[in-house]
């Protein structure tokens, strides 16, 4: 077929239609900290699911070397922020092709590919990712992931200051950069005396940072581009059965058979999103010990936001994430 054709010549990456597709089935776009690896990884244990091994001996598919760093690491090979970094790195011309040979071998029919970045949900950064999204793949099926807004900022924070220039950023405002959590949060305070002077900075941190947890507005233009019916918003907090059974369903039986998938890989007690402790920070429910007051800040201000998401969803569960608030936390509710 012409699907076929393109693959092999690795030329072009065109979503055709619903049964014949070239290119990513589905999109994970975050949000940051918040599973996009967890989603991943459940996806690429059915057997339909295609991605590549490109590392310094397997260059199937046209990877070149260092271009899947980070995804290595992380155990995950299809991280590449496709419609952003590749993008952005051979525009005007190329990008697509450059998106092509980092895609595997799949006829879009038997076999599929997707692609996972947070930063799809970056849009203040990345404006145009959903418009070129449904450009070249207008049949993708999306996918957010969600999870409590002011954990995720922590986590935020502790993978933000281990990375290259974290100290830099703040140099270039003229001040030394926060000395832990709550001097970071800090700087997010509208009402900080600090901001009267450096206003630029905080407006900068509240954009890169706070604004990530706004989770209805960021998801948005992909609900506006391509419909409700095609957005998967995932609790990231329910049992990963569920998450599974829902990510099937979402892309469709006839595609992803739910009798394929190997259900014993995810029963295990371990096999759950923010399980296991990061042991750079202690994890995420370190925070309420260390840095208690700051959380509750950052519940207050994302309370509003997690209203307006539960309104859209019809359902509870983003609630939960304010409930140390009024001390309405139920075990069901509690961080595991």
């Amino acid at each position: 077929s012409r699907c076929l054709y393109f693959w092999r010549n690795r030329r072009r990456v065109v979503d055709r239609d619903h049964k014949e597709i070239c290119g990513p089935k589905i999109l994970i776009i975050g949000a940051p900290r918040c599973g996009t690896t967890f989603i991943a990884d459940m996806l690429l244990k059915h057997p339909r699911i295609q991605f590549n091994s490109c590392n310094l001996k397997n260059t199937q598919g046209g990877c070149e070397p260092g271009w899947f760093q980070g995804a290595l690491k992380q155990g995950v090979i299809f991280d590449g922020d496709d419609f952003t970094f590749v993008r952005r790195l051979f525009m005007p011309e190329g990008w697509l092709d450059e998106f092509g040979k980092r895609l595997p071998m799949t006829d879009g029919v038997n076999t599929l590919t997707f692609d996972k970045s947070p930063s799809y949900m970056n849009l203040e950064f990345f404006p145009e990712v959903v418009d070129y999204a449904k450009a070249h793949l207008p049949n993708a099926k999306i996918i957010a992931t969600l999870c409590n807004p002011a954990e995720r900022m922590y986590s935020d924070f502790n993978n933000l200051v281990r990375k290259t220039g974290y100290k830099e950023f703040y140099q270039d405002y003229q001040m030394k950069p926060p000395r832990n959590f709550s001097e970071f949060v800090r700087l997010l305070h509208a009402d900080n005396p600090l901001c009267n002077e450096k206003l630029e900075l905080c407006e900068s941190l509240r954009s890169r940072y706070l604004k990530k947890g706004e989770y209805l507005n960021n998801l948005q233009p992909w609900l506006n581009g391509y419909g409700q019916d095609n957005v998967l918003i995932v609790n990231m907090d329910e049992d990963p059965a569920m998450i599974v059974k829902r990510l099937l369903n979402h892309v469709g039986d006839e595609i992803l058979p739910e009798s394929e998938y190997p259900w014993k890989e995810i029963v295990s007690e371990e096999y759950k999103f923010n399980t296991n402790p990061n042991l750079a920070y202690e994890g995420r429910q370190s925070s309420y010990q260390s840095f208690d007051e700051d959380m509750k800040w950052l519940e207050e201000y994302y309370a509003p936001f997690n209203k307006e998401l539960a309104n859209f969803i019809g359902s509870d569960w983003p609630h939960r994430w304010n409930c140390r608030l009024d001390g309405n936390c139920h075990p069901s509710a509690e961080v595991k």
